[in-house]
C-alpha cells in the first residue's frame, strides 16, 4: 500500500489518495453517485473536467457481503450471474474485501487492456516480495522499454531456439507414454510443460539431471503457493506464513537459476538483478499449470472439434485448422479467469466512471462470450475465425492485450501448436464422460476430477 500511494502522490496528487483510504474504510457509497472527474491530457498536460453520468449497475455492499469465494468457487457462474441480474456485462461488486468493479464486455475489456495513457497499473504490488523488481510491477516508460528489450528474446527462434527444444521435447515424452493404460491429461501435460520450461530457460535436461530438476520442482512449488497465500510475511520463531515460506523459495530458486538463458537475457538487460527476477517469472510454476490447461482443453475438446479438422485434406490446411480450433478452445475454456488492473486516477470505462483506487477485475469468460462480438457465443464453431470473426483474433483476451499482454505470445502459440500437431499425429483417443461439466478456477481452469483418457492407437 506504501508502494501504491507514494507512486500515485506522484502521479495525481492527494485527492487521489484520499479517495483511495475512503474506499478501503468502507466509504464506497462514493462510486455509486456521478462524479466530476478531473483528467490529464496527455497531450498538453492541460486538465479538463468532464462530467460523466453513467452510474455502475450493482453495490459493493459491505465487508460481510464479499463475494471471493464464489468466483473461487466457480468464477464463471458467478459473473454470468452478475451479468443477468444486473442486465450488464459490467457492473459493481465486492471482491478481496474490497469493492470492485467486473468487467465482461468484450469493447471494455480492449478499451480497458489496450488503453496509452497510463490510467491503470497491475495491481500486483502485495507480491513483489515473492518476484522483485521486474516488468510484473513496472509502469510507464520503464515498462514500455523493458518490453522492447525482452521481447525479441521470447519470441524470435534464433535468440532462444525455442521451437527445437519444443520438438525434441516432445517426440521424446510421446515416446515415454505408455498407450496401454489410462491416460492423466491434466497431470501428465503438467509435467511435459514443466520439463519444457526448465530446458527452454536454464538448460536442465530431466534424462541427464533428474535431482536437480526435481528440486527445481519442489521449491518452485513452494514459491507458488506464497502466490495462494495472504501476502503477509509472519516472522515469528517456530511460525512461518505461506507467504513468508514463498519469500524464502524465491531466495532458493534465485541460486538455481542459470545459464544459458541468462546470457542471451543480459544482451538486453545489464542488470543481473533484473535478469534474475526476469528469470523467476518465467521459472514460476504458473507456467506449466496455464500450459496444462489449454493442452488438457484441446485433448478433451476432441469430439467438438474433430469432424472440423477430419475435412482437412493437407498439411497446410489441417495447421490452419488448428489454429483456428485453439482460438475456439481457449475463447471458451480460457486458461485463466481474467485478471485485475487498479485506477491509478479517476478514469471512466466505457462511459462509467472509475475512481482512482477502484480494482477493476476483468472476467475472459465473458468478454468470450459476448454476443456483441461472438454470435452463437457458447457454440464450439472454428470456422467463425475464417468467417464472421476473422478480423477478431485482438478480441480474444487469454494471453492479455495492449501494453501488457503476455511478452511471449508468439513463443507460446508457436509451442502449442508444435505439441498439438504431434499429439493429433501420433494419437487416437477416446473421451469418455464430460470432464469438463465441473472446473476448477485457480491458480488455472481444469476439470475438477482428474481427467483420465485412453489413448486408442499409438502411431508410427
Amino acid at each position: 500500500t506504501n508502494r501504491w500511494l507514494r507512486n500515485t502522490d506522484e502521479v495525481v496528487g492527494p485527492h487521489s489518495v484520499s479517495l483511495y483510504l475512503q474506499i478501503m474504510s468502507g466509504e464506497d457509497d462514493i462510486v455509486n453517485h456521478n462524479m466530476r472527474c478531473t483528467r490529464i491530457d496527455s497531450q498538453n498536460n492541460v486538465q479538463k473536467h468532464e462530467v460523466i453520468s453513467k452510474t455502475l449497475p450493482g453495490t459493493s455492499g459491505w465487508i460481510w457481503s464479499d463475494h471471493t469465494l464464489a468466483i473461487y468457487q466457480n468464477a464463471q457462474a458467478f459473473v454470468e450471474a452478475g451479468i443477468k441480474q444486473h442486465n450488464s456485462r459490467i457492473f459493481l461488486t465486492r471482491l478481496f474485501l474490497k469493492p470492485c468493479v467486473v468487467v465482461a464486455d468484450n469493447q471494455a475489456l480492449l478499451e480497458l487492456l489496450t488503453e496509452k495513457e497510463d490510467h491503470y497499473e497491475a495491481g500486483m504490488d502485495e507480491y513483489y516480495d515473492l518476484f522483485g523488481d521486474n516488468l510484473l510491477f513496472m509502469n510507464g516508460p520503464e515498462a514500455t522499454l523493458t518490453r522492447k528489450l525482452l521481447y525479441p528474446l521470447f519470441n524470435e527462434e534464433s535468440k532462444s531456439g525455442y521451437k527445437a527444444i519444443t520438438k525434441d521435447l516432445v517426440e521424446t515424452w510421446i515416446s515415454e507414454l505408455d498407450a496401454s493404460k489410462p491416460f492423466n491429461v491434466y497431470e501428465s501435460t503438467k509435467h511435459f510443460a514443466l520439463l519444457l520450461n526448465l530446458r527452454l530457460y536454464l538448460g536442465l535436461d530431466h534424462n541427464k539431471e533428474p535431482q536437480l530438476v526435481e528440486q527445481f520442482s519442489s521449491v518452485a512449488t513452494t514459491h507458488w503457493h506464497g502466490m495462494c497465500s495472504l501476502p503477509v510475511n509472519i516472522k515469528v520463531p517456530g511460525l512461518k506464513s505461506g507467504f513468508g515460506q514463498g519469500v524464502d523459495a524465491k531466495d532458493e530458486l534465485l541460486l538455481l537459476l542459470r545459464e544459458p538463458f541468462l546470457v542471451n537475457m543480459s544482451e538486453s538487460i545489464p542488470s543481473e538483478e533484473l535478469q534474475l527476477n526476469h528469470l523467476l517469472v518465467c521459472c514460476c510454476a504458473i507456467i506449466p499449470k496455464v500450459f496444462a490447461s489449454v493442452l488438457t482443453s484441446f485433448i478433451l475438446m476432441a469430439p467438438s472439434w474433430k469432424p472440423y479438422y477430419q475435412t482437412c485434406s493437407s498439411e497446410e490446411e489441417k495447421e490452419a485448422a488448428l489454429d483456428k480450433i485453439l482460438l475456439e478452445v481457449m475463447r471458451l475454456l480460457p486458461p485463466t479467469t481474467g485478471g485485475r488492473r487498479v485506477a491509478r486516477r479517476d478514469t471512466q470505462l466505457k462511459g462509467y466512471a472509475i475512481p482512482s483506487g477502484m480494482v477493476v477485475h476483468f472476467s475472459f469468460f465473458g468478454a468470450h462470450t459476448d454476443p456483441a462480438v461472438f454470435p452463437e457465443p457458447n457454440k464450439f464453431r472454428p470456422e467463425r475465425w475464417v468467417e464472421e470473426n476473422k478480423n477478431d483474433r485482438c478480441r480474444m483476451f487469454a494471453f492479455g492485450a495492449g501494453p501488457r499482454e503476455c511478452i511471449g505470445k508468439k513463443m507460446i502459440w508457436d509451442i502449442i501448436l508444435i505439441f498439438c500437431k504431434a499429439f493429433v499425429h501420433k494419437f487416437e483417443w477416446e473421451v469418455s464422460g464430460d470432464h469438463l461439466k465441473q472446473l476448477k478456477f485457480i491458480p488455472a481452469v481444469r476439470p475438477k476430477k482428474k481427467p483420465h483418457i485412453q489413448l486408442l492407437t499409438k502411431l508410427n
